[in-house]
């Protein structure tokens, strides 16, 4: 009986009573009739009732997802119970895989679909499972490839652009470290180390590409360029240019590489910037810092013109005159006048004259050669009778070959000239 009333379920013939509807206080008796229906009580017993734990169950994703339920395959997910109570078992899809003290469960193995749920115990051992949690699992992306637009392996300067295969977002990593501001489905490569790509797809599930390693290879050491001589200079002359390095060379001048100039030096016969590129064993470049050369122009090719005739007897002189320049020195049989830097100058010897002029650059041209031909004069001896009767006649002979012989006799205030090419004469003296 219960509080002195007996269930209605209780036929009377059952050594066992169950029930559920007991409430804290109630009184339960026992009354038993003997074989020989002799009857005794047994009893009271008063009932505590005890309540039963109030627990709630929580899951919240390890790897910083959004807590709604939704997990991607691996991930880690912890789910929390409401802690104080003496026992804690962790059931998956109704089995148990954890018991104990711990309020906590970790795990990575769940599946889509997968419902969780904890049974709580307090210490009057009453127990209550509570709601469960379902989770919804999103399978991984594939893992993204990464396209390489050229050569991994290059010169520093240089760079290699690397392509993700399509994703929802990009994250890009070097050496396993995050690049900063590397979001995008390219990344341009400068330096050295092991790149990845780290994706997500709608579900913002992750997946990482294996690497690709880039490697950078270091410059030659930039060359110096030696000049062999004054870096300006005049039309027809040359520098030679020498590189400081041992070898591999291009020379280079106004920034095109100069065909078959592969040596140390190279001879520079034009204006122009001039560089010369080296290249090592790995074949990276360095260029020197530039030499610029210039070249003069030559002025004109001068001209002569003399004042008169250029053959003439010793004594006399022609004027020569150059065509107009900045500077002149004139020559003589190849050698220079000392003093004679004028335009024009008196020739009085016999020679082959040139002249030499300059511009503003002191770039020079010679004309070509005018011959002056100095004739010497004539130098006779004169033979005759000396002294000489009155009335007797003289001859008189000089050497012959000249071209013209003026003979002159004097005396007193009479002077007689005798004209011709003879080279002797006759006179009758008084």
């Amino acid at each position: 009986m219960v509080n002195g009333v007996i269930p209605a379920a209780q036929d009377g013939s059952s050594p066992f009573f169950n029930t559920t509807t007991l409430d804290n206080g109630d009184k339960v008796t026992l009354e038993v009739t003997g074989a020989g229906g002799c009857n005794k009580t047994f009893g009271p017993i008063t009932i505590t009732v005890t309540p039963l734990p109030i627990a709630t169950l929580t899951a919240t994703e390890n790897s910083g997802g959004i807590n709604d339920n939704k997990i991607c395959f691996g991930s880690n997910v912890k789910f929390t119970a409401t802690a104080g109570f003496d026992k804690y078992d962790f059931l998956v899809n109704g089995t148990s895989v954890q018991t104990g003290n711990a309020n906590i469960l970790n795990t990575t193995l769940l599946n889509d679909g997968d419902e969780v749920s904890v049974v709580v115990t307090n210490s009057n051992k009453c127990s209550l499972t509570t709601a469960g949690i379902t989770i919804t699992v999103f399978d991984l992306p594939t893992a993204p490839t990464i396209t390489a637009d050229g050569p991994t392996k290059f010169c520093i300067g240089g760079s290699v652009l690397l392509t993700s295969s399509a994703a929802n977002t990009y994250k890009w990593y070097k050496n396993g470290v995050a690049i900063s501001g590397a979001i995008t489905q390219t990344y341009s490569a400068t330096t050295a180390g092991d790149y990845t790509v780290s994706i997500t797809d709608v579900n913002t599930c992750g997946a990482t590409s294996s690497a690709t390693t880039v490697i950078v290879d270091p410059l030659p050491a930039a060359p110096s360029i030696n000049v062999g001589g004054l870096i300006n200079f005049c039309e027809g002359g040359s520098l030679t240019l020498t590189s400081s390095a041992a070898d591999g060379y291009q020379w280079n001048k106004d920034g095109t590489s100069i065909i078959g100039e592969t040596n140390q030096t190279y001879i520079a016969t034009t204006s122009g910037t001039y560089t010369v590129t080296i290249t090592n064993e790995n074949g990276c470049q360095n260029t020197s810092a530039t030499k610029v050369v210039t070249v003069y122009s030559l002025p004109g090719i001068p001209t002569i013109t003399a004042g008169g005739v250029t053959t003439f007897c010793d004594g006399l002189n022609v004027k020569i005159t150059s065509s107009p320049a900045a500077h002149y020195q004139w020559n003589k049989d190849g050698s220079a006048i000392s003093g004679a830097t004028a335009q024009d100058y008196q020739a009085t010897e016999s020679g082959i004259y040139t002249v030499t002029v300059s511009n503003s650059n002191f770039c020079k041209a010679t004309s070509t050669g005018i011959t002056v031909t100095v004739n010497p004069l004539p130098e006779p001896t004169l033979n005759g009778p000396n002294p000489i009767c009155p009335g007797s006649e003289g001859t008189y002979t000089t050497e012959p070959g000249f071209t013209n012989y003026t003979w002159t006799f004097t005396g007193g205030s009479l002077q007689v000239q005798f004209f011709g090419m003879s080279h002797l004469a006759q006179k009758r003296f008084l």
